[in-house]
């Protein structure tokens, strides 16, 4: 299952003089005929101030024949609206939940912890499967419900959150495959960074499956069309539906371009990646949002925290050594401790490494399977 195999984004060795001269001139071949599509022209002028030759990103994104999609902008801000501002689809589910006594008086459109144990006592009473999930079936049901909730209905206790889908046997059995496989690597980057490599492992199995899924997105595409969504007009459904007082709309339409300048940002870096480590930018998968390689690094990070972990002159995160290497390396810089078996500073450096609880129980969860299975050490 070794994934160093082969090397499918490598296209040539990396000259210093010329990028020094010329970021882009590495991996592009300017063309005078080159145009660039009117969609991303705006996009181009603003590389153009970065330092990137205009010739050069014209080739770039003509030879990329790429659309410009509104999509992850649109998502993403769907999702930073919910969570700032909350949602009239929440709101109104808690509105019929107050109403039937699942929930008390906490309507302001945001799904924490007491609305969705809400939604599933009220999925419990009605023997649906309980999902915790405000959506509009749960809102169409409640509004026809007359009978207050149960007395005696209680939640059964709650396990600890995890991706139940990463901790299924065939999941498992690609993690340790991989431990196996890699073993040399992790201990390498064990003894150089003090991160334990069933952590390691952890964290690629959430991320990628072990590098067997890297995402189905193009990352140069998220981040260019993210980089170009400065038009208001792309999140006309979003406040037809939400409605937004002036001030919100105010706070949505700022926060999109906030969004475009780090797209931006993030754009520039992975061009700047890929020319110092001979890769093609636009054979790069990623995620929806433009993580790339095995331990799905945004740009600007594999830049700053990039190792070459198989010493062949690049940093190319689509392999296993490199990725590796980058993944103890960030996690040091971020607060891993070598030696450290507190289990509460093994969260708080996972934590940072992706912000969500469950994510950082999931990847403990693995490593806890690795260790049970590995042969001492």
């Amino acid at each position: 299952m070794s994934i160093r195999c082969s090397n499918p984004f490598r296209i040539g060795p990396l000259l210093a003089a010329a990028f020094l001269c010329n970021l882009v001139a590495i991996f592009v071949a300017p063309c005078a005929e080159a145009q660039t599509p009117p969609a991303w022209r705006p996009l181009v002028d603003r590389l153009v101030l970065e330092g990137f030759d205009r010739a050069a990103m014209d080739s770039l994104f003509a030879r990329a024949r790429l659309a410009y999609d509104p999509e992850p902008m649109v998502d993403k801000m769907e999702a930073l609206y919910a969570t700032k501002y909350g949602i009239r689809l929440v709101r109104a589910v808690q509105t019929e939940l107050v109403r039937l006594s699942y929930l008390d008086d906490d309507v302001d459109g945001k799904v924490g912890p007491n609305t969705r144990n809400a939604v599933r006592l009220f999925e419990q009473a009605h023997g649906m499967a309980v999902t915790g999930v405000a959506d509009e079936e749960i809102l169409a049901l409640a509004k026809r419900e007359t009978q207050p909730k149960p007395a005696d209905l209680s939640l059964p206790e709650e396990k600890a959150l995890v991706y139940s889908s990463v901790l299924t046997p065939e999941r498992l059995a690609e993690a340790s495959a991989f431990y196996k496989a890699h073993r040399k690597a992790l201990q390498k980057m064990r003894a150089s960074y003090g991160v334990p490599e069933e952590i390691a492992v952890g964290i690629v199995t959430v991320e990628t499956r072990c590098g067997l899924y890297l995402g189905e997105e193009n990352a140069f595409a998220t981040l260019a069309s993210m980089a170009a969504s400065r038009n208001p007009t792309i999140l006309d459904s979003l406040v037809a539906r939400e409605k937004p007082t002036p001030p919100q709309r105010s706070w949505l339409y700022n926060r999109m371009n906030e969004k475009a300048d780090w797209a931006q940002n993030e754009l520039v870096a992975m061009l700047q990646y890929a020319a110092l480590n001979g890769l093609d930018p636009l054979r790069m998968p990623g995620s929806v949002y433009g993580a790339i390689g095995i331990c799905q690094f945004m740009p600007t990070n594999a830049v700053k925290f990039g190792v070459d972990g198989d010493a062949d002159g690049a940093v190319n995160l689509y392999t296993a050594d490199d990725a590796l290497m980058s993944l103890g390396n960030f996690l040091n810089e971020h607060g891993w401790k070598a030696g450290a078996k507190n289990r509460r500073a093994q969260r708080k450096a996972l934590y940072r490494y992706n912000h969500s609880i469950i994510y950082v129980n999931t990847v403990l969860a693995v490593a806890d399977h690795i260790r049970r299975g590995a042969p001492s050490q």
